[in-house]
């Protein structure tokens, strides 16, 4: 095998897109996080674990683009956090 074979040989395929992505709500945090913070109506939060009540919705007020995400800095135990389609046969 040449060198000028190996990049072709093993390139890579592009990733597959998302499935869904969730944008939460612009409202006020809260901990835990809540139902009302899921934009998508179509989706079900659920939370899991002995830590499940310091899981929070955060972001910052700057930069003004920062998204709101999930922040469990708190959290003093295991934690999970599902989103589940109405809809659709799938959790994540």
């Amino acid at each position: 095998m040449s060198c000028s074979s190996a990049p072709r040989l093993y390139s890579r395929k592009k990733p597959p897109g998302l499935f869904f992505r969730e944008d939460w709500k612009e409202i006020p945090a809260a901990t835990p996080i809540t139902q009302e913070h899921v934009a998508a109506a179509d989706l079900i939060l659920s939370l899991y674990g002995p830590g499940k009540a310091n899981i929070r919705k955060s972001h910052h007020d700057t930069p003004a683009d920062d998204p709101y995400y999930v922040w469990s800095g708190e959290c003093e135990g295991n934690w999970a956090v599902s989103l589940c389609g109405t809809t659709a046969r799938l959790s994540i």
